[in-house]
């Protein structure tokens, strides 16, 4: 993994967001919690790669294109995937059922 570096066009704690994000509204079991901070790790990391790829340029010294390039494509489909899952347990789709029932809403106060 690259050294972290700044990334301007991100929050050091987007992964934060997005678990503040879902867990403000919805109450989780624990394997969905689970795939919920992977989801934000993995956002975290895709971060840092763009920052080392705005850094350092997308292609090497010889012309090919970098592994943090590669990484950075491997890692958005990974979340990708992630989110959606977690959407689809969620229920906030089409319809108000995941494939758990749906996860129940916080009570306002």
């Amino acid at each position: 993994m690259p050294p972290k570096k700044n990334n301007p066009d991100a929050s050091p704690s987007d992964g934060a967001a997005l678990i503040e994000q879902f867990t403000s509204r919805f109450d989780m079991d624990p394997s969905d919690q689970a795939l919920l901070e992977k989801a934000a790790f993995t956002l975290d990391l895709i971060n840092e790669l763009d920052a080392d790829i705005r850094d350092n340029g997308a292609v090497d010294s010889d012309g090919k294109v970098r592994g943090t390039v590669q990484e950075a494509r491997f890692q958005r489909g990974l979340l990708l995937k992630m989110l959606a899952e977690l959407q689809r347990l969620s229920g906030v789709s089409d319809t108000n059922l995941g494939s758990r029932g749906s996860y129940s809403i916080r009570s306002v106060g």
